[in-house]
């Protein structure tokens, strides 16, 4: 009986998310949105040991199987470095030509628009 119990610590994930299937649900009707829609934006706030960050990472895992590109960084000065590099690892598969690499990077909050910028690979012969 213990092992269904969920007991809240760093990484450990319910495999059950009760009472959040309205939130995961909303979450991902706001990834079919267009740009600048304020139901792409999410803010989660709570207590420690509530479940934000399962919740997050089970978002993630969801946005992932709809074949979104996923950037997980914590916050620290190299951050925005860190996110283009993962969106350059995690998005390559999407990408025929795998020379372009992202060279910009923006986000927004409250329904501005997230954005990147690709190089554009010029290959020239001699």
């Amino acid at each position: 009986m213990n092992n269904h119990i969920f007991q809240p610590t760093f990484g450990n994930r319910p495999n059950e998310y009760i009472g959040r299937e309205g939130i995961i649900n909303q979450f991902m009707e706001g990834l079919r949105e267009p740009v600048g829609s304020c139901n792409r934006c999410s803010l989660f706030l709570g207590q420690r040991g509530m479940g934000k960050t399962a919740l997050l990472l089970e978002l993630r895992d969801r946005a992932a199987k709809q074949d979104f590109v996923i950037a997980r960084v914590t916050v620290y000065e190299g951050m925005p470095k860190a996110i283009i590099e993962q969106l350059q690892q995690n998005g390559s598969p999407f990408f025929k030509d795998e020379k372009r690499k992202v060279t910009g990077f923006n986000a927004g909050v409250h329904g501005f628009p997230f954005g990147l910028t690709f190089s554009h690979y010029c290959q020239t012969s001699v």
